[in-house]
């Protein structure tokens, strides 16, 4: 009952016009309410319709989102995010592109997916959750890990 519930309150979210990727921290504010935790100047997480919702801002736009249950299972593990509720949530951050799945690790329960210039990342085991980025993001996080990577070697 509670899934079906939290479904149907997906779906009402969902309107495509509606895309959250690329909102401002107000509009964002104003879709999930007061944040639970500024992370960081830039990371601000939610919590709405049983949902924990982290946003990453890049330039004053939300450039990532991650999706979590609040819900545990008895052994204290996120419940999972569904097939159906990651293409919900997939689609309601895509303003009507469609989401082409690029990658599969069945054993591992993880999917990716893309929609134009938006990755999706939906892990479906003890760590249940469901990550979208722009290509911001994406530039962002390949620039830091070379960096790092640089870095790591100075010296040689």
């Amino acid at each position: 009952m509670k899934a079906l519930l939290l479904l149907s309150v997906l779906i009402s979210l969902s309107s495509p016009a509606l895309a959250r990727i690329g909102e401002t921290p107000e509009q964002c504010e104003a879709r999930y309410g007061k944040p639970v935790k500024i992370k960081a100047e830039n990371s601000v997480s939610y919590q709405k319709a049983g949902m924990r919702v982290d946003c990453e801002f890049i330039d004053g736009k939300c450039a990532r989102i991650y999706f979590a249950k609040l819900e545990k299972d008895a052994q204290n593990a996120a419940l999972p995010i569904t097939s159906e509720e990651a293409k919900i949530l997939m689609e309601a951050n895509s303003d009507g592109t469609p989401w082409t799945k690029t990658g599969e690790l069945v054993e591992e329960g993880f999917e990716t997916w893309k929609s134009g210039e938006l990755e999706a990342s939906h892990l479906k085991n003890a760590y249940s959750s469901l990550s979208i980025n722009n290509l911001a993001y994406r530039k962002l996080q390949d620039a830091k890990k070379a960096d790092e990577e640089k870095g790591s070697l100075k010296g040689f």
